[in-house]
């Protein structure tokens, strides 16, 4: 399975640099050398992209970085070209039989490349600019449970997805971010790391996270990507055994601290493919075990994959255990954090029919309301919405400079445009 999805997504990748490179090579037929310099760059960029993908986690900082930016750069351009260049092929064969623009189309295809790199380039400066000026946004939470005569500042975050490309010189620019609201507590809601845990070493990030300055302590969930390339439980012992590197952290991996007069409930809740109704669970099931990486790479212990049946069972295990947890009486106020999302409206509508989202949201309405604020991660788009009385929040970053598919040319730099390494909730 894993080996037929790698043939399928290279052979795809492979025919979208072959036509934008075709494409390119008759755009510029009247400019000369240029399409010479235009096919090796092409080729040039597309190996460079493979070596990214390919050895992530293995090159030296520095180099992976490059590598990566480039490579996912390269991608993104490919993605709207190929778009670009379709258009352009709709409208050549509109005009082959109404003839409405002969003399035009021998330079439009030119006009198409030159108008989508620079469309693209402005789109990526803006985005860059978005990445690195954030704005502070203040929440205040209100809650039906009596006033402890204090307020707490909370800063939350997640889905920061460290590696070679979020290396430890943005990691540092995001505890400065963070140290500057002078938080009492932060908030991690899961997918800390990327693919791999080795660059994290490497560049010794540890350092950076220990920079966290809170007055009572952060307080973090494992997502779906701390597992990657490796099990739950070797995952959850090596946290347990190296806990005391981050003793300004407390990993939540289910569990519950009263800080400060308010109670924190963690979990990764995972999913229990029900999202659209019991009546597409097996079709969900089966749709998430083919595409999504975490059924590929993610082992429960030994050689078991993490299966979505798997997952189904410790979701509904994680939800019953919150549901004892939120049940207990409490004097103060309660926030809940998981890294899957607990209702619909977390659901962006570019995914509304893709029974993958499945693997991001479940339906926990019912269990909302007992908790003053929920937060999340997961879906790598922002949320803020209130369910029961229970505010909903998710500040996700989600993958860097377009590792996936983007909604939006403003989304190149980073896949959440919106995410706010200063987003401050007040509680």
């Amino acid at each position: 399975m894993k080996i037929g999805f790698f043939v399928i997504a290279f052979s795809f990748t492979l025919l979208m640099v072959a036509l934008v490179s075709l494409r390119g090579w008759q755009a510029l037929q009247s400019v000369g050398s240029s399409r010479i310099w235009y096919l090796a760059a092409n080729i040039i960029l597309f190996i460079t992209m493979l070596v990214g993908l390919m050895s992530r986690g293995s090159l030296p900082p520095t180099i992976g970085k490059v590598v990566t930016f480039i490579g996912f750069t390269y991608m993104i351009v490919m993605i709207y070209l190929l778009l670009s260049f379709l258009v352009v092929d709709i409208v050549r064969l509109a005009n082959y039989f109404i003839h409405f623009a002969p003399a035009g189309m021998k330079v439009f295809r030119l006009w198409a490349l030159v108008g989508t790199l620079g469309v693209v380039t402005i789109a990526m400066i803006i985005g860059n600019y978005k990445f690195n000026h954030p704005a502070i946004v203040n929440l205040n939470i209100k809650a039906e449970k009596p006033e402890q005569n204090k307020t707490l500042k909370i800063v939350a975050a997640s889905d920061i997805h460290l590696g070679p490309s979020i290396d430890k010189g943005r990691l540092k620019k995001y505890v400065e971010l963070i140290n500057a609201q002078k938080p009492d507590i932060v908030l991690l809601a899961g997918d800390i790391a990327d693919n791999a845990t080795k660059p994290l070493i490497d560049q010794n990030m540890a350092e950076e996270l220990r920079g966290i300055k809170t007055t009572l302590g952060v307080y973090a969930i494992t997502g779906n990507h701390e597992y990657y390339g490796s099990s739950l439980a070797t995952v959850q012992a090596e946290l347990a055994e190296k806990a005391q590197s981050f003793p300004n952290i407390t990993v939540l991996a289910s569990g519950v601290s009263d800080v400060g007069g308010v109670r924190f409930i963690g979990c990764t809740l995972w999913t229990d493919y029900c999202l659209f109704g019991e009546q597409y669970l097996e079709l969900a099931m089966v749709a998430c075990a083919t595409s999504l990486p975490d059924h590929k790479v993610i082992r429960v212990d030994g050689n078991t994959l993490f299966s979505p049946a798997i997952a189904r069972e410790i979701h509904l295990q994680q939800k019953e255990w919150l549901r004892s947890k939120l049940d207990e009486p409490f004097e103060g106020k309660t926030v809940v954090v998981t890294h899957h999302a607990p209702a619909p409206a977390s659901l962006h509508p570019m995914f509304e029919k893709d029974l993958v989202s499945t693997a991001f949201i479940s339906d926990l309405t019912d269990m909302l309301g007992s908790a003053a604020l929920h937060i999340h991660g997961h879906t790598h788009h922002s949320f803020d919405y209130d369910v029961r009385g229970t505010r909903v929040i998710a500040n996700p970053m989600g993958y860097s400079k377009g590792a996936k598919i983007v909604s939006s040319p403003g989304e190149l730099r980073r896949e959440n445009a919106n995410f706010n390494p200063q987003l401050v909730v007040e509680l």
